[in-house]
């Protein structure tokens, strides 16, 4: 199999194209992802498939929607459809005569949308799909509204799912969208949707005795454990994924044509919008690269114009999920960045988005030394000295960043901490469930003991490995002299309090470094609201605005710093 990572369009879509060894594929299959927090945690799945296409001598692309994801360009109403429809001229260009459309879940509406507008459309496969556009649509809005924010949304307010902002008008576009009954007349349709009662057949595929063709059906298995569940604990399917892929192989031409090489772009360019140029315009660009023995996939952004002298940071995003951030927030923050004249690095760690073989079943990793050595190659990419690098991260990436060798980091923002561990899980393991504050009675009765023992005792277990504190781990970066920003949610806070936070503020303020402690009175701790990412945001920019005001452009704004914890 050859994978070709490259830019779509002069860069507006980024894409995965898959094809056998040989390079020649008659017929291709386009994935088109689920919306929102379903495709981050589906992202390995689809690749798997990916690979599994090709094994049957299938071409296959992977892509993301212009305006999600890593696109490099706006959304509009027509992107997702348009996004899918640019794939098949990929894989077309690529030798692929006949095209077949694949949809996960939300995906599937997309899917759908695509192959009826395209006359050489010769398969559909709607794998889970929803009812309809508006089904799917109020499905998305209760499930925001119950787990995150019930806030009533206005006609004027952009609307925000689990893991996705969309405009009004996107939504609306998302919500009309209906299948077309006469589908399987055109070509051969696959419904595949899970076993039992939870399996949901779309009306318009549910054969009647009118009907000239029908489509076909097929129960598959496993579903929760990969889109009904956090990126942590998600499953790959592999049952499923080897259905569909041997439903494609079985349905799509296996004739042989000539090899016809895809063009790679490895770099897209493209302008931003920044009030300090002179036609408000900055232009940025962004690479793809691999980085490291274990060829860690990732994504550098800078303005255009940059130098290897330029400042740069590493961004880590949260959980087992791949570069973007909760709602695509990585992706923006990088580029306002780069508007700013600062390079950043986005990477996938080793068993997220493109890094490490994908296989299935496998399990995720959280808090483990591998991540902390890709943090490390993350940091050797960028090759600056210390006064020019920083580093911000979420969650299990607040975590690597505080891990960070201070003696390379000049500042730290670490985003939604919730654990204070020192010494890592062990490799190619994930962080036990009783070692992040599980339920079991000996895990209360381990938490009432500690709660009891003297804070040097604390101090002590916490050093050696068997207890989280707040200042064991903080403490190291700030006498080294790293600035290190805390931005949390109120759950987060608690954590932080329950972990010896107030002790270690007044126990660290003589560090070197500067310590500052931003709470929200409101907000997750996985960003899917828009304050609270609004609020990571900031602090990012302003961390690095105060950092690097030596090396940036003398006519950029500053924000305002808040009086610093010593």
């Amino acid at each position: 199999m050859t994978v070709t990572d490259t830019w779509l369009a002069d860069g507006a879509v980024l894409a995965a194209v898959h094809l056998p060894d040989d390079g020649r594929a008659a017929a291709g299959v386009v994935l088109c992802p689920p919306i929102g927090q379903e495709y981050v945690t589906s992202y390995r799945t689809l690749r798997l498939l990916a690979e599994k296409l090709t094994a049957h001598g299938l071409g296959a692309i992977r892509f993301d929607y212009p305006g999600y994801g890593d696109s490099a360009v706006e959304a509009n109403d027509d992107s997702l459809v348009t996004g899918a429809l640019l794939a098949a001229t990929t894989l077309r260009a690529a030798g692929c005569g006949r095209i077949a459309y694949v949809g996960l879940a939300s995906g599937a509406l997309i899917a759908s949308a695509a192959a009826v507008a395209d006359p050489d459309a010769g398969g559909l496969v709607l794998w889970d799909p929803p009812a309809s556009g508006r089904q799917w649509l109020r499905r998305a809005r209760s499930l925001y509204s119950m787990t995150v924010d019930n806030t009533p949304i206005t006609a004027s307010r952009s609307m925000t799912i689990v893991g996705a902002d969309l405009t009004s008008s996107t939504a609306a576009r998302l919500a009309a969208i209906e299948y077309d009954r006469s589908t399987p007349s055109r070509m051969p349709v696959l419904v595949a949707v899970r076993g039992g009662d939870a399996g949901l057949i779309p009306a318009a595929f549910r054969a009647t005795a009118s009907d000239e063709a029908a489509a076909e059906f097929m129960a598959v298995d496993d579903h929760e454990s990969m889109l009904d569940t956090s990126s942590i604990t998600s499953r790959i399917p592999g049952s499923s994924v080897e259905s569909v892929a041997g439903w494609c192989a079985r349905t799509l031409p296996s004739t042989t044509p000539d090899a016809v090489a895809v063009a790679a772009v490895a770099t897209a360019r493209f302008s931003v919008t920044d009030p300090r140029a002179a036609d408000g315009r900055v232009e940025i660009e962004e690479l793809i690269v691999r980085i490291g023995p274990h060829r860690l996939f990732g994504i550098e952004t800078r303005p255009a114009s940059a130098t290897g002298t330029a400042p740069g940071i590493v961004l880590h995003n949260g959980s087992a999920e791949h570069r973007i951030g909760a709602a695509r927030y990585q992706v923006g923050l990088a580029r306002e960045l780069a508007a700013r004249g600062i390079r950043v690095l986005r990477i996938d760690r080793r068993g997220t988005g493109e890094s490490g073989p994908v296989s299935a079943g496998e399990h995720n990793m959280l808090f483990t030394q591998e991540w902390l050595d890709d943090g490390d190659q993350a940091l050797r990419y960028l090759d600056l000295p210390r006064e020019r690098t920083g580093v911000a991260g979420m969650c299990v990436g607040a975590w690597i960043g505080l891990k960070s060798d201070p003696s390379l980091v000049r500042f730290v923002v670490a985003i939604s901490p919730n654990d204070y561990r020192l010494a890592p899980a062990a490799p190619g393991m994930i962080a036990a469930s009783a070692d992040r504050g599980g339920s079991t009675q000996r895990a209360r009765l381990t938490g009432w003991f500690k709660r009891r023992l003297p804070y040097a005792a604390m101090v002590a277990l916490a050093m050696g490995g068997r207890a989280q504190l707040v200042e064991p781990l903080l403490r190291r970066p700030l006498e080294a002299g790293t600035d290190t920003t805390l931005v949390m949610g109120p759950l987060d806070r608690s954590i932080f309090d329950e972990r010896g936070g107030a002790i270690a503020v007044d126990r660290l303020r003589a560090t070197t470094g500067i310590l500052r402690i931003v709470q929200r009175e409101t907000g997750d701790h996985s960003l899917f609201a828009p304050e609270m990412r609004s609020a990571a945001v900031r602090e990012v920019i302003r961390a690095a605005e105060t950092a690097f005001a030596p090396f940036l452009r003398t006519d950029a704004p500053t924000h305002a710093v808040p009086e610093p914890i010593r």
